[in-house]
């Protein structure tokens, strides 16, 4: 049984900047409002893989999203300044995505907390400035 992941991201600033950063995440990207339900949030789009390697190698998990998340569910709208939702992987979190997109987007504050279930551990980031700012990762057992 492969260990599910919940990863609850929260990026804010400037509604400009966090426009780019939620159109970069779709995929494929577009900015006409008519067609927003139909794509979905992908780490690809952002961090695409390079040749010969791994999904984990370029994110820290084994696949890209599981589930379907549009623009609307990552909680976009125009003008907005903050956007929060859920992405759920195999294995573990997005991590090394995580690295490269708060480098990618200096302006912009991240918060990244993931859940791994099967290995009762809880991992905490926060990005800000082009760098992780705080990092921590916890096995309460």
């Amino acid at each position: 049984m492969a260990n599910k992941c919940y990863t609850l991201l929260s990026i804010s600033g400037h509604p400009d900047t966090l426009a780019d950063f939620c159109f970069a995440t779709i995929s494929p990207v577009s900015h006409d409002p008519a067609t927003f339900e139909s794509f979905c949030f992908s780490f690809a789009a952002l961090v695409p893989l390079q040749s010969g390697e791994t999904p984990y190698d370029a994110w820290g998990c084994r696949n890209d999203v599981i589930d379907r998340i549009t623009l609307h569910e990552m909680g976009w709208h125009p003008g907005c300044s903050t956007v929060t939702f859920l992405v759920e992987t195999n294995n573990a979190p997005p991590i090394y995505w995580f690295y490269k997109v708060v480098a990618m987007y200096p302006s912009l504050e991240f918060d990244f907390s993931a859940s791994m279930f099967m290995l009762d551990s809880y991992y905490y980031a926060h990005g800000s400035a082009g760098k992780i700012t705080a990092e921590k990762m916890e096995h309460p057992s």
